[in-house]
């Protein structure tokens, strides 16, 4: 059963906060670990969020009743110890306090359904197609999933492996779109111009992507964000200084930018795109790529942990392309490639090479 009501959800500054992308990444972090722990949680949150998104919650300021009242009985009781000592009750005259009290919690109760009545009629006064773009979608992939999907205005999203992406539902002509991801996306971006022309914003717990029409891939690990543009033009922003600007950068084909969560500093470079791109077409290809990304990429994708036997092995370079919708076949290819064995010791251990 969860520990949280839905009004604690509601009136927590950091779940809304969270749950409109606008959450630092201790915060995102609380809140993810939080709903993964109960089935229950993650309902509550959902419904939470529903009730966020169609009636602009985010955007009030809405007092808890709860603290005003408590406040309330805290003045009360403060005005009757200055009064006790001055005031005598009449004769046959019941104290006063505990009826006056008593109307206060009516009045603060109808402000209750008051704001319940403003909030629902708010909701059911925007338009459908408001409603349905607040309105946000999720989806989450397992160790060795992938899973493909299409937005309205035809742009495609691919999610790798253990990774979960969520959405605004719509993409209707000239509202912008904006995306939280975590882990690793490949995206399709279909171009407009015109009135139809809108933003497209990647957002992760490191900086946010902007895009208007293009090919890329996004993906978050423990160390940062990195993004690889394969066509047309994005633009990268991180890390607001005190000031509240943002150290940005636009990126052309073929370049990689790596960012951190606060710093301003983005590391670029001249990259095979193939080597980041391919794994859409459940191959993975390999430009003079360290053993030891492979190792990462392995275990990203599978949930497997893997151990490098041997010094010379961690500093081998691979070139060439294998086949990665099967751990066996991808297995065995390395072995053959590295003429070494690679070898699944359990559920969650491979090693390569003997040891030393």
């Amino acid at each position: 059963m969860p520990d949280k009501q839905i009004e604690d959800l509601l009136t927590d500054d950091s779940f809304v906060r969270w749950i409109t992308g606008r959450g630092s990444k201790t915060e995102n972090q609380h809140w993810e670990e939080w709903i993964s722990e109960d089935e229950g949680r993650k309902k509550l949150a959902t419904q939470a969020e529903q009730l966020v998104r169609l009636t602009g919650f985010d955007k009030l300021s809405v007092p808890n009743p709860q603290t005003e009242l408590k406040m309330f009985e805290a003045s009360v009781r403060d005005y009757n110890r200055q009064t006790k000592k001055s005031a005598r009750p009449r004769v046959g005259k019941a104290p006063r306090t505990e009826s006056f009290f008593g109307a206060v919690a009516a009045v603060v109760v109808l402000l209750v359904v008051a704001l319940g009545f403003y909030l629902t009629f708010n909701a059911g006064s925007r338009s459908g197609s408001d409603v349905q773009q607040m309105i946000q979608h999720q989806h989450t992939t397992v160790y060795g999933e992938k899973k493909s999907f299409k937005l309205s205005d035809g742009s495609l999203i691919i999610l790798n492996a253990n990774s979960h992406l969520r959405y605004t539902a719509s993409a209707q002509s000239g509202q912008n779109i904006d995306v939280w991801l975590k882990g690793e996306a490949y995206f399709d971006i279909t171009h407009l111009e015109g009135k139809d022309q809108r933003t497209f914003n990647v957002h992760t717990s490191d900086g946010t992507v902007e895009v208007l029409g293009t090919e890329f891939v996004v993906k978050t690990f423990a160390e940062g964000t990195q993004a690889v543009l394969r066509e047309g033009k994005i633009k990268v922003s991180v890390g607001e200084d005190t000031t509240g600007s943002k150290a940005t950068l636009v990126m052309k084909p073929d370049e990689r930018a790596q960012f951190v969560s606060g710093s301003r500093k983005i590391d670029l470079q001249t990259v095979n795109t193939l080597v980041y791109t391919s794994w859409i077409e459940d191959i993975w290809h390999f430009d003079n790529t360290p053993l030891t990304e492979i190792a990462q990429r392995i275990k990203e994708t599978y949930g497997m942990d893997v151990i490098v036997r041997t010094a010379a092995l961690k500093q081998k370079l691979l070139s060439g392309s294998v086949k990665s919708t099967n751990l066996n076949i991808l297995r065995e290819a390395l072995s053959k490639i590295l003429d070494e064995p690679v070898v699944q010791q359990s559920d969650s251990l491979i090693v390569i090479g003997l040891r030393e």
